[in-house]
């Protein structure tokens, strides 16, 4: 009864296949939507007790790959060859040199404190891009996990067409590490297609990948002309090669059978049938006990967002419609099982979309947003008038951004809502008109949101009952954040820029804020400060993996990489979009006392300083840092600093 239904037969699977291809590779393409659902009136940070960090997460028990891992002991550091080694490479090989991703295990003392290379993994070239590393222990094995995946670059354009993620690998590779100077290679897995997302949760290793066949001589933009021969090309193919392959240690064999699928359900008892994709999105469950035991789902549908939590997986698909699709994947001891899907209104957003999801006890809370001024380049069935006309008085009469609670039904094919805010008993609009989203974060019975124009409001929102959600609070002030950091139970950290209460709304230095809001009704900022002038940025400003947090005792330490611009332009100030000049890169660091509600700079390590000779910065793209005791570590582009907290360097 559901969206989707599993495939009787693989040659089921190939005929559904073959006609989402054909589709794809003809002169227009159609994508299948839902209505918009309109609500009806309703009546994980690091462990406390840690001594040293590890990996943010957004998820308490989902371990997100990353390129830096540590074990008390060990940093394991994924990345290319250092610039000598490149230059030396390219030097002796007369033709075009790839650098070649690898691990180096540096043994750390934390007294002096230092780093000292043990040794170094060789993952291989070919194009591969770094996704991360995961550490799985069991008993006294401890394996190093190196996930990679073909290196590509989509275009608007591209994205829709399966050529775009065709002849493409996802690889995973294993070593036993319990003496990290002579590591051991354990088993290399590489699965036909695009890596979308991992995740290590206990045991399992999961992978979601989306496979589209190669189809030698195919024409991506065909003429009329060359219709015929796309047609043929495509009836041609061998059911094989319709269907991503699997290599464990070289042997090759399917991923996949026919009933391992789900494809479109013709008549669906809700909503508008799907149409056939050409791309497979998998979901593959590894055991890290027995790295041969692997199990394997797939959806036959269109992908642009996923989250994880303990029990399930999300995949998500926005559309041009005005809605985004959400299909669940429960995470079972039998493997990963297809158990419905639904739709949200808008868009989930496309900067890190698992933050504006959450599962708890079972229900997916998620923000969306409904946005027109930029259409998804996608072509889509369009609405019939009367679902129009309901989008545009939901958008006057709600707002823009929505939070909805989605629940599996009983059967067990669809995720119904539970609840909509807004909705008519509860009016209130998560957002003022034009404001967009820019940061959101769920903690068990609640969420927080900021919106943002020119004035950044923070909603805090009470879940606590999730047939009736409520805007409880809101804090308004200048500037905005894009990542919330939960510190403790009561307190958030917000990573963004300040932005002048009068004047143009132009974003100056980096913001650091904190929050009390152990009362839901009335959030406040304890404290904050700011970083540099116009042009300040930190990589932690859109990839959480960069914050670094530590507990110790009843207070609570932040590692944070900081690009600083603070050398004032020549002239008079007084314009905010002047840009200050750069004067240096560097690790900030930061102590948050929950009792007195302070937030105070604890040094910092600044590794780049701007001169007269040097007067750029190589920036701080995917620099990360570790605290262990007094130890701090910051690991940017292939090197190590390291550095004794509350100093700092001139």
């Amino acid at each position: 009864t559901g969206l989707l239904r599993r495939a009787e037969t693989e040659q089921e699977l190939a005929d559904i296949l073959r006609a989402g291809l054909q589709s794809a590779y003809s002169t227009e393409q159609v994508f299948s939507v839902m209505p918009v659902a309109i609500a009806e009136a309703q009546t994980g940070a690091p462990a406390a007790d840690s001594q040293f960090s590890g990996t943010n997460l957004q998820e308490a028990g989902v371990d997100e790959a990353d390129i830096v891992k540590y074990d008390g002991e060990i940093i394991y550091y994924l990345g290319y060859e250092s610039d000598a080694e490149i230059q030396a490479g390219i030097a002796a090989e007369s033709t075009f040199f790839q650098p070649e991703l690898s691990v180096r295990l540096y043994r750390t003392d934390t007294e002096k404190p230092e780093a000292e290379l043990v040794s170094e993994l060789k993952t291989g070239s070919g194009n591969l891009a770094a996704e991360g590393l995961y550490l799985h222990s069991n008993g006294e094995d401890k394996n190093l996990w190196a996930i990679s995946h073909s290196y590509q670059y989509y275009s608007w354009d591209s994205f829709a067409y399966p050529g775009a993620w065709s002849d493409v690998v996802t690889r995973a590779q294993s070593w036993q590490v319990a003496d990290p100077e002579l590591p051991q290679k354990q088993i290399e897995i590489e699965i036909d297609g695009s890596l979308l997302a991992s995740r290590r949760i206990g045991d399992r290793l999961y992978l979601a990948t989306r496979f589209s066949p190669t189809i030698t001589g195919i024409t991506p933009y065909p003429e009329p002309a060359q219709l015929d021969s796309n047609k043929t090309l495509i009836a041609d193919l061998p059911t094989q090669q319709l269907l991503p392959q699997i290599q464990v240690d070289g042997v090759s064999y399917s991923l996949l059978e026919g009933a391992d699928c789900h494809v479109p359900n013709e008549e669906p008892a809700d909503g508008v049938a799907l149409s056939a994709d050409s791309s497979l999105i998998t979901v593959t469950s590894i055991d890290l006990t027995n790295p041969s035991e692997i199990v394997s789902t797939c959806l036959n549908v269109y992908a642009s967002g996923f989250y994880a939590s303990t029990e399930s997986i999300y995949v998500t698909a926005n559309n041009s419609a005005g809605n985004t699709l959400v299909h669940k994947i429960a995470l079972t001891g039998e493997g990963p099982k297809y158990r419905g899907s639904g739709s949200v209104p808008g868009y989930i957003g496309t900067s890190n979309p698992a933050f504006l999801m959450s599962e708890h006890d079972g229900d997916l809370r998620v923000i969306s947003s409904v946005w027109r001024s930029t259409p998804f380049p996608l072509p889509v069935l369009e609405l019939d008038f009367e679902q129009e006309a309901a989008v545009e008085e939901a958008e006057e009469d709600l707002g823009e951004h929505r939070l909805t609670i989605l629940r599996e039904s009983n059967d067990g094919q669809t995720l119904e809502q539970v609840a909509q805010l807004p909705n008519a008993n509860r009016p209130d609009h998560i957002g003022k008109p034009n404001e967009r989203v820019y940061a959101a974060r769920f903690i068990d019975e609640r969420a927080y949101v900021v919106t943002f124009e020119v004035i950044d409001p923070l909603y805090v929102l009470d879940l606590s009952d999730p047939e009736d959600p409520v805007i409880s609070g809101e804090l308004e002030l200048p500037g905005f954040s894009t990542l919330l950091q939960p510190v403790g139970n009561n307190l958030l950290f917000g990573i963004g820029h300040e932005v002048p209460a009068d004047g143009p709304a132009i974003t100056q230095g980096l913001k650091l804020a904190l929050f009390d809001v152990s009362n839901l009704e009335q959030p406040q900022l304890l404290a904050q400060d700011i970083v540099g002038g116009r042009g300040s940025s930190s990589p932690a400003l859109y990839d959480h993996h960069a914050l670094t947090l530590l507990q110790v005792e009843d207070k609570f330490r932040i590692a944070l990489p900081i690009e600083r611009y603070a050398e004032a332009p020549a002239g008079e100030l007084g314009d905010p979009w002047q840009y200050y000049g750069w004067s240096d890169n560097g690790l900030h660091l930061y102590e948050i006392d929950p009792q007195a509600g302070s937030l105070q700079s604890a040094g910092q390590l600044l590794i780049e300083q701007g001169s007269s000779e040097q007067t750029w910065s190589t920036g701080l793209y995917e620099s990360r840092s570790i605290l262990h005791d007094e130890a701090v570590f910051f690991l940017n582009q292939g090197e190590i600093w390291s550095h004794t907290w509350g100093a700092s360097t001139p």
